[in-house]
């Protein structure tokens, strides 16, 4: 029994240095490395197209004249107090007439006069098909009354357009007691006529070819006064009239009409 006792003994006391043992290694090992926990990935960035900035407005170029065509009630020369009368000249010869006062527009019939009877107009257009250009060389102030082109009017409000250097003006028609109907950065109005001395040049069209003045109209020959050198580069006459029971417009341009500038009734 004492040696079944001192066996269980040592067995314990074995035991115990195993134990001593085994903690003394794992004291002289290197610890673990502690794991962090997975991170969860980032998204990578999406790819963000930035769109050109517009320039602002004050580095924009300003808008030109406007190109038309575009039509003014009036006629080739006017002259103040003054009117004019048609005369037929073409015997058996016949014109076309118009819904309006283009060419393209519907056809409502023809019409033909007895030679030297006179034609009775109901109104008058001047279409501009290519205004006169003139070019800014230094600053100008350019004011007038603003001209409506879809009703042909004025309008009671009063424009004042700064131009610069190198910016356009256009002339489209001669407006009566020395205004004339101008063009610039996208508007139409009734100013002072353009003056060379104001630092206006007269110049080509512009992207265009050079192009002739188109000549006077039928029967200014017989008044050189008229304003002349207010004229639009290319301009189309149209007159209303009533024959038979149509009423349309006609070209004045392109028939055998003469044409007599006379001053109103009532004038002296």
């Amino acid at each position: 029994m004492k040696f079944g006792g001192r066996g269980f003994k040592v067995g314990v006391g074995a035991a115990a240095v195993l134990l001593w043992v085994g903690a003394g290694c794992d004291r002289d090992a290197e610890p673990e490395a502690v794991v962090d926990p997975v991170a969860p990935a980032q998204p990578e960035e999406e790819a963000v197209e930035v769109e050109p900035t517009e320039p602002d407005a004050e580095e924009a170029e300003p808008p030109g004249p406007p190109s038309g065509p575009l039509s003014f009630a009036s006629w080739p020369g006017r002259e103040e107090l003054h009117t004019f009368d048609l005369m037929w000249l073409g015997g058996e010869r016949e014109v076309a007439l118009y819904e309006a006062p283009d060419a393209t527009s519907a056809s409502v019939g023809r019409a033909s006069w007895m030679d030297t009877e006179e034609i009775v107009w109901e109104d008058s257009r001047v279409r501009v098909t290519e205004p006169t250009f003139y070019e800014v060389s230094q600053a100008l102030e350019v004011v007038g009354l603003a001209y409506d082109e879809s009703f042909e009017e004025l309008d009671a409000e009063e424009l004042h357009l700064e131009l610069e250097e190198g910016e356009l003006l256009a002339l489209y028609q001669y407006g009566g007691e020395g205004t004339c109907f101008v063009g610039a950065r996208g508007q139409v109005l009734l100013g002072a006529c353009p003056d060379e001395a104001a630092g206006l040049r007269e110049v080509e069209a512009p992207s265009e070819a050079p192009s002739q003045r188109e000549g006077a109209a039928a029967g200014e020959g017989a008044h050189a006064e008229v304003k002349e050198r207010w004229r639009p580069r290319q301009q189309e006459w149209w007159v209303k009239v009533r024959h038979d029971a149509e009423s349309g417009w006609m070209r004045v341009d392109d028939a055998p009409i003469e044409v007599h500038v006379r001053l109103i009734e009532g004038y002296d």
